[in-house]
């Protein structure tokens, strides 16, 4: 039994092209026009009951900073030696570092 069509193997012969036509595209006119979509207004606030409890109080603004107090400058500044014989009152560096209530 033949088909309508005989059958073609891949890659041997081309298919043939499609006939040139319209190309569709975007239809010309104008566009859905955008509904203004309602904004509800907000609930007002619920009344208390009698015996609802307390709302916390609301917390008073900060208060402004006071006078700030004069800072001491970090790092101290270096001592300066006044001469050479202040080095001697220095603790003399021999050996390892022990700490001052265990000597």
């Amino acid at each position: 039994m033949r088909h309508a069509q005989p059958r073609r193997r891949a890659g041997l012969v081309p298919a043939p092209a499609p006939e040139p036509g319209p190309v569709p595209g975007p239809v010309p006119g104008p566009g859905p026009v955008p509904v203004p979509v309602p904004v509800p207004a907000p609930a007002p606030a619920p009344v208390p009951g009698p015996g609802a409890r307390p709302r916390r109080p609301v917390r008073p603004p900060a208060a402004p900073p006071t006078a700030a107090l004069p800072q001491r400058p970090w790092p101290p500044p270096p001592q300066q030696l006044r001469s050479g014989s202040d080095r001697s009152a220095a603790p003399a560096c021999r050996g390892r570092w022990r700490h001052p209530s265990t000597q």
